[in-house]
């Protein structure tokens, strides 16, 4: 980091909420550490990859491990506990990606996906009831404003969970029905439900992810996703979903889009 001591002490003050944004930048800034927007300029690009820092820190930090010299920052405000601990374990890995310049952005996006897939089956096993519809989808909006980002076309995470019902609609209520599925297994199967769910939450994850590239791509090249087109990339990337999951593919495949 780049940062003085004083900037530090001055972004964790902003982050925790202990001081109030006095300028564009900064309020910004709050914003984007609270979800709702993505880091624009350099210094701001600092502050946030300084918060990530600290999120990384907090959790080396936590009981039995040893203490680091960095103070642990407050968990980000509107999120529940358990998709902020996820997001945070992962968020420094899906900037690290972002930042390569050694793949191209279809690995970037590849690989993204990839990691939401598994991290959103990880989620189908705990025992969490409705968690596709409290935790999962805020997940998936996440991994989701990566993947715009990568494509050119920032877009915060609440306009992403929009986007996400947009395309639920399109599809139909079969999609609808297969999520209320998880959440169902989990109540006739205690402790068991979860692992059922996983290829089907690992499956829905994966068409997500790849309907939403698409449709930023077809977006900086100034086309408009039909409705038609969602369907058909939709059931092709579900059904690609499915046999991924089976073969346990890692975050580093190869797979890409098609255009």
């Amino acid at each position: 980091m780049a940062l003085t001591t004083e900037e530090k002490r001055h972004v964790e003050d902003l982050s925790n909420g202990a001081i109030e944004p006095t300028s564009g930048m900064e309020r910004h800034f709050v914003n984007v550490i609270n979800g709702n927007g993505q880091p624009i300029t350099t210094q701001e690009k600092e502050w946030v990859a300084y918060v990530e820092y600290l999120d990384s820190r907090s959790d080396a930090n936590a009981p039995g491990q040893s203490e680091g010299p960095e103070p642990a920052p407050r968990a980000p405000k509107g999120q529940p506990p358990e998709q902020s601990k996820i997001l945070s374990s992962v968020k420094r890995q899906i900037t690290d990606i972002e930042f390569r310049t050694d793949i191209s952005n279809d690995q970037k996006v590849s690989q993204i996906t990839h990691i939401a897939c598994a991290v959103c089956a990880g989620v189908a096993i705990q025992p969490i009831p409705f968690a596709d519809i409290f935790i999962l989808t805020p997940i998936q909006a996440y991994f989701g404003t990566r993947i715009a980002a990568i494509r050119g076309v920032p877009i915060t995470e609440s306009a992403m969970q929009e986007l996400i019902r947009e395309i639920f609609g399109v599809i139909g209520l079969g999609v609808i029905a297969q999520q209320i599925a998880i959440a169902t297994w989990k109540f006739l199967i205690p402790g068991g439900g979860g692992f059922v769910t996983v290829p089907l939450v690992y499956a829905l994850t994966y068409a997500i992810m790849k309907v939403i590239d698409l449709y930023f791509i077809s977006k900086v090249k100034g086309q408009r996703l039909s409705d038609k087109k969602i369907k058909e990339a939709w059931k092709e990337a579900f059904k690609k979903g499915k046999k991924m999951q089976k073969g346990s593919p890692s975050t580093t495949s190869g797979d890409e889009p098609s255009n």
